[in-house]
């Protein structure tokens, strides 16, 4: 018995597109969509303007892939690159500072605050005992408020020394 040949279908009409589509699917204008025609990238259009939609984008694709390989990234690479030099760039700066004294440790930082905060604090401690007995001999109101200005003030003087104390070791 003689075999049947089942005809296959015929292939369908390729899909096509123009360079304006073909350039917004790649994010390009239809003028580089042409370039990369002529530069061999994308196949040329087997109808007058009229891209393969299938063929242009594997070729594409291709394209972007060999010059992943090739370390030519494009934008993103570019970005990228930018990125570490900046990063690059602010490591130095920080580096140069630190050798001009010009940082401070976060451990340096937190134990002079602790120094001056234990000092104002001890400061504010002892007010009633220090000024207690002359406020007491005061009857004019306004002499007391004097009397605590100044002492407002010598605090405030003993505070601004011991920060200065720090910052200069």
């Amino acid at each position: 018995m003689a075999k049947r040949r089942e005809k296959r279908p015929a292939a369908p009409d390729p899909v096509t597109v123009s360079a304006a589509e073909v350039g917004e699917l790649f994010g390009l204008t239809p003028r580089r969509v042409q370039q990369l025609v002529g530069e061999g990238v994308l196949p040329k259009p087997p109808k007058r303007g009229r891209y393969e939609l299938h063929a242009t984008v594997r070729a594409y694709v291709q394209h972007l892939q060999a010059r992943i390989e090739q370390g030519e990234g494009g934008p993103v690479t570019a970005i990228e690159t930018a990125r570490l030099r900046a990063a690059q760039a602010e490591e130095r700066e920080r580096r140069n500072a630190e050798a001009r004294g010009e940082l401070v440790s976060l451990e340096e930082t937190q134990q002079a605050i602790a120094e001056v905060l234990a000092a104002l604090v001890q400061s504010l401690s002892t007010l009633k005992a220090r000024k207690a007995e002359e406020l007491a001999a005061e009857s004019d109101p306004r002499r007391v408020v004097v009397i605590l200005d100044a002492e407002q003030k010598r605090i405030r003087d003993e505070t601004s020394a011991a920060l200065y104390a720090i910052a200069g070791d």
